[in-house]
């Protein structure tokens, strides 16, 4: 803790991912309560605010020096943090080509922040630390979680198809594969023609692709454990319980992200009524 006894970490309180992974440097041992400070802390500390960019501190998070030195920013201050406990990682960033790739990562993370989280914007007489919009980390973060998705569901299927799972099991991750996928795509198009603003759509799909995200790693859980045991009645109770379930969770962080973006309510009976006509689809096929 002795590297950063005078430096102090400025964090965005309205996001739980910085303040879970601040408060975990905390935990550590790796910087001290005082020297953890939100943005909405600094009207009290305006001898901070001097030696800070305050529109870069909104993209990367600052490290500031408490004696007037070098303030440091993104992952060049979480960088400084772990290297008290990891000192093999400050060597390691200085091949280019991995601090690129680390550096995108952060960018990604920092820039989709409140999308990954469902974080509203900061309340009107907080200091306001959104990160801008930028259209190629937003595009980039959907074409990951999308590939993820992709990448999630035939892990479930090699590990359903190399088990002793039985019929139920099959059928039902069949049925959940093509819903989602139709399901998905019937209300994509429905999302690109009822929604005017181009802003406002991509940041929608983005919310979109998050509780995807959520609804998959809950769903490819349960039905993993239940491959485990693949007798009949837990097939069966299983794998209605995983459908219910990871639905009911992205069903209830649909609504709450709804009002995030300030879209209407009405779109999640539009997006359940999608993925019924996809059900449908899929029985009748």
């Amino acid at each position: 803790m002795e590297a950063t006894a005078n430096k102090a970490i400025i964090y965005d309180d309205t996001c739980p991912l910085c303040v879970l992974y601040t408060g975990a440097f905390v935990k550590t041992g790796m910087l001290k309560e005082d020297n953890r400070i939100s943005f909405n802390e600094l009207a009290e500390k305006s001898e901070l605010t001097a030696n800070m960019d305050l529109h870069r501190s909104k993209h990367e998070i600052p490290l500031v020096d408490l004696k007037g030195g070098e303030t440091l920013y993104g992952l060049d201050s979480l960088v400084f943090i772990l290297s008290q406990k990891m000192p093999f990682i400050v060597w390691f960033l200085q091949f280019r080509p991995i601090r690129a790739f680390f550096k995108t990562l952060y960018n990604i993370v920092s820039f989709n922040r409140r999308v990954i989280v469902g974080a509203a914007k900061s309340p009107s007489n907080a200091y306001d630390c959104t990160p801008d919009f930028h259209i190629g980390y937003r595009i980039t973060y959907i074409a990951l979680a999308t590939l993820i998705g992709i990448l999630g569901f035939f892990f479930l299927s090699y590990t359903i198809a190399s088990s002793d799972a039985i019929h139920t099991i099959v059928f039902v991750n069949f049925l959940v594969l093509w819903t989602a996928v139709i399901g998905s795509g019937i209300y994509g198009l429905i999302s690109l023609v009822t929604i005017s603003d181009n802003q406002t759509r991509i940041e929608y799909f983005g919310q979109l692709a998050t509780i995807g995200l959520m609804g998959l790693g809950i769903y490819v859980a349960l039905m993993s454990f239940v491959a485990l045991i693949p007798t009949m009645g837990v097939a069966t109770f299983g794998s209605l319980l995983a459908v219910v379930v990871s639905f009911g969770v992205v069903c209830r962080a649909h609504f709450r992200r709804l009002k995030v973006v300030g879209l209407g309510d009405w779109r999640l009976v539009v997006w359940v009524l999608s993925f019924v006509v996809g059900v449908l689809i899929v029985l009748s096929s």
